[in-house]
């Protein structure tokens, strides 16, 4: 018995000495080429399982000052493009927002280029600008066009032009566009404010833009939520309306501003970069339809989670009611629409397999092609409120959804509280879990995100959070960005602050590069 414990340990301890020799090599490699570091981490039980590695940070879009608190709170990426989304920049959480666009460099996992910083047309505080994000690109014509969907889901949609109307707070959207040929890098063209829309049924404090969502099929067109809109007397019930773009090239361009005080709003420097100054744009998007789900709830927020993809339409309503012999309180749906010819019809209702009161299923949703990931941020492990994510198959609709659960289980930790979905790539944040710091001391709501490979289906990476300051609430946004084409992936997640417990302004969006 002596020897046939003695040979495992040394075994064992032999194989950990090389993996810590091979693990401070790579870092070291790894660090000196791009700053990219791959930490792989050891399991417990060496030698039968490991863990899969930690992303570091290959670059980190930060604010432009420390007063920024919320800087990376929203995001959108699409090609080499990446959005973030400041709807507040300080604690107060009444100045008016803005959205700063960034290019991801060819060949580079770290070169960032600024392209613009963007404020809304009023900048009245608590226009909540930037609040959500939605960005595509298609071709026509005359070249190609990067388009981005900002909403501002607390301004006024009834004041003039260039004016606020205090208090009102219905909600506007705001459609930037650049232009630019193959041989030109996304982006670098002026961006050209297309269209301000607002809600066909403008209602104070519907939050019209609270969230937003692109198809560009054949036809571009964009689902915005209200989720706070009365419907038949239900307060808070929620709508969607889809807007369409005319062909065309409307719209005015965005004109470097050069007056002191907007240089020193404006975050970056460049000949196409400072705060906007607009004109009145020529109106390309038209309205299509108004969706209300099926049997309006009061509180079910339809509307606060929208996805639109290959002439599929998915609608979250977080808050809404399951009915029956036992009524389930705020489960949560997910209405899922297709477009027909006669518009667009529903074709299910999509609850958790087994649902629970106030898990919040629906309150993110990510869809790419057929495949439709919904988030459930305070679903239940045990006895604990960790979250969790299904995913389903559309072609396949009979069959039950594929429940992903969090690596770290805790309760609280909002595992699934942000979704992003490209290919069989899945990110998923978890901005409530408390990690340690280098000390080993528990830190509250730092946050993470991992990343899965729904072919397989487990998680594959963890994506490292670059700060441990309390509240930072890392993952609480997350995005994917890079060409299918050249496959070359870079995640992206960001950090919403609490700001009454923050520490130190937000570290911004952090992007990695995927193995």
């Amino acid at each position: 018995m002596p020897e046939r414990s003695v040979a495992p340990r040394w075994y064992v301890s032999v194989l950990v000495a090389l993996l810590a020799a091979a693990l401070w090599s790579g870092e070291a490699d790894g660090a000196g080429v791009h700053g990219v570091v791959v930490e792989r981490v050891v399991a417990e039980r060496v030698g039968v399982e490991r863990a899969p590695p930690r992303l570091h940070v290959a670059a980190l879009a930060g604010p432009p000052h420390d007063e920024v608190r919320r800087f990376g709170d929203v995001l959108a990426a699409n090609g080499r493009l990446v959005a973030i989304g400041a709807p507040t920049a300080g604690d107060d959480a009444l100045s008016p927002g803005a959205v700063h666009i960034v290019r991801l460099e060819d060949g580079s996992t770290s070169g960032l280029t600024p392209i613009l910083c963007a404020t809304f047309l009023s900048r009245e505080e608590g226009e909540h600008f930037g609040g959500a994000l939605a960005m595509t690109r298609m071709r026509d014509r005359l070249g190609r066009l990067s388009i981005l969907a900002i909403g501002a889901d607390r301004a006024s949609a009834t004041a003039p032009t260039g004016q606020s109307s205090p208090g009102t707070a219905e909600g506007a959207v705001e459609i930037l566009r650049s232009r630019s040929d193959p041989s030109q890098p996304e982006g670098s063209n002026p961006w050209i404010l297309e269209d301000r829309i607002t809600s066909t049924e403008p209602e104070p404090g519907a939050e019209f833009g609270g969230a937003l969502a692109f198809d560009s099929g054949y036809r571009v067109q964009l689902a915005i939520g209200s989720a706070r809109h009365s419907v038949a007397g239900k307060f808070a019930a929620g709508i969607v309306e889809i807007f369409e773009r005319a062909s065309g090239d409307g719209g005015r361009e965005y004109v470097p501003s050069i007056d002191g005080d907007d240089v020193e709003d404006s975050v970056y420097r460049g000949p196409n970069v400072g705060v906007a100054r607009r004109s009145a744009p020529e109106n390309p998007w038209s309205h299509r339809a108004t969706i209300t789900a099926p049997v309006p709830h009061s509180s079910a927020w339809f509307g606060r989670a929208v996805a639109l993809d290959a002439d599929w339409l998915a609608v979250g309503a977080p808050g809404e009611d399951l009915a029956g012999h036992t009524p389930i309180n705020a489960t949560g749906a997910v209405h899922l629409y297709r477009l027909l010819p006669n518009g667009y019809q529903l074709i299910a209702t999509l609850h958790a397999p087994i649902p629970e009161p106030s898990m919040w299923f629906g309150a993110t949703i990510a869809l790419d092609g057929s495949r439709l990931a919904v988030g459930a941020p305070r679903a239940s492990v045990g006895t604990d409120r960790v979250g969790a994510v299904f995913v389903y198959e559309l072609v396949r609709p009979r069959e039950p959804p594929l429940r992903l659960d969090a690596p770290q289980s805790q309760s609280g930790a909002g595992f699934g509280q942000s979704l992003a979905l490209q290919d069989n790539l899945l990110l998923a944040g978890s901005p409530g879990l408390d990690q340690r710091d280098q000390n080993g001391e528990m830190i509250e709501d730092v946050g993470a995100c991992w990343a899965f490979d729904l072919s397989t289906p487990n998680w594959v990476y963890e994506l490292a959070a670059p700060s441990t300051h309390p509240s930072a609430l890392f993952g609480s946004a997350c995005a994917i960005a890079g060409l299918r084409a050249d496959k070359t992936i870079f995640p992206i997640a960001g950090h919403l602050y609490v700001e009454e417990e923050a520490t130190a302004p937000s570290p911004g969006a952090a992007i990695y590069r995927a193995p």
